[in-house]
């Protein structure tokens, strides 16, 4: 059985997302050294391709999962063969 959420529970809640959503906004903004207006415009919620992010200077470089496993094998100072993804 569903039980409706309180309009004062909701704003709380609705509140307590868009502090949540600005302080990330301005973290990427920061990390990324772009405007926070730029990250503003882009942080919206919906899903973004992976060129578009790379185009928006939101991702550093492209790659698939054996790109990704070599990045991480040298950040680790590990082999490859020992960097395990979760299915």
């Amino acid at each position: 059985m569903k039980h409706p959420c309180p309009e004062s529970e909701r704003a709380l809640l609705e509140r307590d997302l868009g502090i949540f959503h600005q302080v990330f906004v301005e973290e990427v903004a920061e990390n990324r050294s772009l405007p926070v207006d730029q990250i503003q415009k882009l942080a919206d919620g919906s899903s973004m391709p992976a060129e578009l992010a790379w185009s928006a200077g939101l991702v550093d470089s492209l790659g698939n999962e054996e790109t990704a496993r070599s990045w991480f094998a040298e950040q680790l100072g590990v082999n490859t063969d020992e960097v395990v993804f979760c299915d």
